[in-house]
């Protein structure tokens, strides 16, 4: 939805702009990843690492998906540099799971494992 919006500004520095509008793409992306790699892990056989492959693939094509989508919307364009930001986003989702994940406060492992994330 929201790549379907025309372009819009957070602020006139061009910088400011960028590292805002990265940072969503990473976010967003993460988050694709975390949810793509729960449904893949929880409705096959693959292990931890054939999941986070499926899951990266998945997300690199959406994120594919996303930008040639956004070359049909005026004044947006679609750039191959998000994409990268996309994939990144994915990759450190994917990161926190493997590392972060299992160094977690009780609490948050207990959270985690209703979300059946490991």
């Amino acid at each position: 939805m929201l790549s379907s919006r025309p372009s819009v500004r957070v602020s006139v520095d061009y910088w400011y702009n960028f590292a805002f509008f990265k940072t969503l793409h990473l976010i967003e992306y993460a988050m694709l990843f975390t949810f793509l790699y729960r449904a893949v892990i929880n409705t096959t056989d693959y292990g931890k690492f054939k999941s986070g492959c499926v899951a990266l693939g998945l997300t690199i094509v959406y994120a594919i998906s996303d930008e040639v989508h956004q070359t049909f919307v005026p004044t947006r364009e679609g750039r191959v540099r998000d994409i990268v930001f996309d994939t990144i986003g994915g990759l450190m989702a994917w990161y926190s799971i493997w590392n972060f994940l299992p160094i977690l406060p009780v609490k948050l492992k207990k959270l985690a494992k209703n979300w059946q994330l490991h």
